[in-house]
């Protein structure tokens, strides 16, 4: 135990759970369960008795490794998990707030999960079609292998969008996005150009970092809402001469440089 100030609990293979750290997590009200090692797959049903109060988890795993018990915990807000997920149902976590699958996930029906406010994806996903479900999804981060937007439509209360790490070569799928407020494109080495953010009527902060086949980006001029732009390591874009922007936005444009340089 962490302590009451921590109100977490640090646990891990070894870690021998009986009642006297049953009754530890009781008396401390100690509501996030932190694995610091790789979870080796026994049953976190062992949890059931302190289920009610835990509202956090994070459980690196390996994809091999069954994660068996996860239900119990019914009261659960915010997850970060990887593994097997198959024996997991997301439908009956009604309170799960806010999702990290990371990148050593299989399986699971976390898609599912239409009350989530806050995803973080860093598994393969070509498209966005699988989260159709998530109508209050308001924050999505997605990495790797994502190839098209396809299916973002399908999201009406998104309000933050980072996407990073893949080939995407445009952002033309965006289409309207009514309520995207953030958007973060970084690690995108072929994108071209910005077409495509012009169906962002309200957009309040654009963040492009590190893309570096980036060679037009106009479209910025149709933002009418911005309050923030960073443009960085771009080495293509030389000025921002010529882009309109609202006279209280923020600008923060690095041209050029190594990866590391703001860092």
């Amino acid at each position: 135990m962490q302590g009451v100030e921590s109100v977490s609990l640090t646990f891990g293979n070894d870690t021998v759970l009986d009642s006297a750290v049953m009754d530890a997590i009781r008396v401390h009200e100690a509501w996030h369960l932190y694995c610091q090692s790789i979870w080796a797959g026994g049953d976190l049903s062992v949890f059931k008795p302190v289920a009610d109060i835990v509202k956090k988890i994070s459980l690196p795993a390996e994809k091999a490794t069954k994660i068996v018990g996860l239900n119990c915990f019914a009261n659960l807000e915010t997850m970060s998990v990887s593994g097997d997920l198959a024996e997991v149902d997301f439908t009956r976590l009604t309170k799960l707030k806010s999702l990290s699958i990371n990148e050593n996930s299989k399986g699971g029906n976390w898609h599912l999960c239409e009350w989530l406010n806050h995803l973080m994806i860093s598994v393969n996903m070509p498209n966005l079609k699988k989260l159709k479900a998530l109508k209050y999804l308001r924050s999505l981060s997605s990495t790797r292998a994502l190839k098209s937007f396809e299916g973002i439509a399908d999201l009406p209360a998104l309000r933050e969008l980072r996407v990073g790490g893949c080939h995407l070569p445009t952002v033309e799928g965006l289409g309207r996005l009514p309520n995207l407020r953030l958007l973060l494109l970084n690690l995108m080495p072929k994108l071209e150009s910005l077409k495509g953010i012009e169906g962002l009527p309200i957009l309040e902060e654009l963040d492009v970092t590190q893309c570096g086949g980036l060679r037009e980006v106009s479209a910025i001029s149709t933002l009418k809402k911005l309050k923030k732009l960073e443009l960085a390591f771009c080495p293509h874009i030389k000025s921002l001469e010529g882009i309109k922007l609202p006279p209280d936005c923020k600008v923060d444009f690095v041209p050029k440089g190594k990866v590391g340089d703001a860092f």
